[in-house]
């Protein structure tokens, strides 16, 4: 039985999480490009090297772009939602009096 270095052990991890993501996002019928066709965040095959290691930099460039997309869309939100909150908490404070 072979016991697994520690880096061995973190890459491992962080090549099932990276699948798992995949496949999550893969399966995600609604995440679309604009132009209809479905967006794959991550290739299991083309982002590992051979040894089985992913290109560090390059998921932190992925992970980066769709953290600061998720942020964007927060915002997005935030923006549109804030005046209809508003309005909504001035029409309770108004019931109250």
């Amino acid at each position: 039985m072979q016991i697994l270095k520690e880096q061995d052990w973190e890459c491992a991890q962080q090549a099932s999480v990276l699948a798992e993501v995949a496949q999550a996002f893969e399966s995600d019928e609604g995440v679309s490009d604009g132009e209809g066709d479905r967006v794959t965040l991550f290739s299991s095959v083309t982002q590992l090297s051979p040894s089985g290691q992913a290109d560090a930099e390059t998921l932190t460039v992925m992970l980066q772009e769709q953290l600061d997309t998720i942020n964007e869309e927060i915002r997005w939100v935030i923006a549109n939602s804030a005046p209809q909150k508003l309005g909504f908490s001035e029409e309770l404070s108004s019931r109250d009096v």
